[in-house]
């Protein structure tokens, strides 16, 4: 098997842990929104780029181990800032379902039609490429106006917690209204966790080879628990 040089290895091990070190600021900074505080655009920033990173540096391994090099230039500038490409470069060639039960599971936990991730993703993805900008494109009439962030967030924070009397109610006692947004941010943030768990699987099960065991430890720490929270 071909070696990959100091330089490059170190890069990758940088682009875990800076990935790691931004989903944890995002999912702190989900952890702040409240009634009082509805400032996302840091959440999303943090999260879109944590997630952007991730899903490249571990293509870049799991490319290794399936072809003895790394990728080229090209080959991920194509894949681009979209973070469902990525996410689905990764499932396709790089994700195997094992036969221990617990396989079955994450991937019902991807796949299903009720699973939150693959929303998640795709909000924060539209905000990576475009929907950031989305109050100028507004502003400045841009055909390509994009979804607002914001309003795409709510949607999913209803699903996980619809406004029926009773959360209204909640809502609007002053006891009780900062209840609301842990609760929903705690689903949200489980789900992306889980997703780690997944890839962080896959990884101690030998997806990306010993390479990836040695470079994605930040990840791999994820299926013992060990990055937990």
């Amino acid at each position: 098997m071909s070696e990959i040089s100091f330089n490059k290895s170190n890069a990758l091990i940088e682009e875990f842990e800076t990935s790691h070190k931004l989903l944890q600021l995002g999912f702190g900074e989900l952890q702040n929104i409240n009634m009082g505080n509805d400032f996302y655009f840091l959440p999303f920033q943090l999260l879109s780029q944590g997630f952007e990173r991730l899903f490249k540096a571990y293509i870049c391994v799991g490319y290794f181990q399936c072809n003895n090099n790394l990728p080229n230039h090209n080959a991920l500038k194509n894949l681009g800032h979209d973070l469902i490409k990525l996410f689905d470069e990764i499932m396709e060639k790089y994700y195997i379902k094992y036969t221990p039960p617990i396989f079955e599971e994450d991937w019902d936990f991807i796949y299903s039609k009720n699973s939150l991730i693959r929303e998640i993703i795709e909000i924060l993805s539209d905000f990576g490429q475009q929907a950031r900008y989305y109050n100028f494109n507004l502003i400045t009439s841009n055909p390509k106006l994009g979804k607002n962030p914001k309003e795409r967030w709510s949607n999913l924070e209803a699903r996980i917690r619809p406004l029926d009397s009773k959360q209204i109610s909640r809502l609007f006692n002053p006891d009780t209204a900062d209840e609301i947004f842990p609760e929903i941010n705690r689903v949200i943030i489980s789900n992306c966790e889980r997703l780690l768990i997944c890839l962080g699987r896959q990884i101690s099960y030998g997806t990306l080879g010993l390479l990836g065991k040695q470079l994605a430890s930040s990840l791999y720490d994820y299926a013992t628990g060990k990055r937990m929270r």
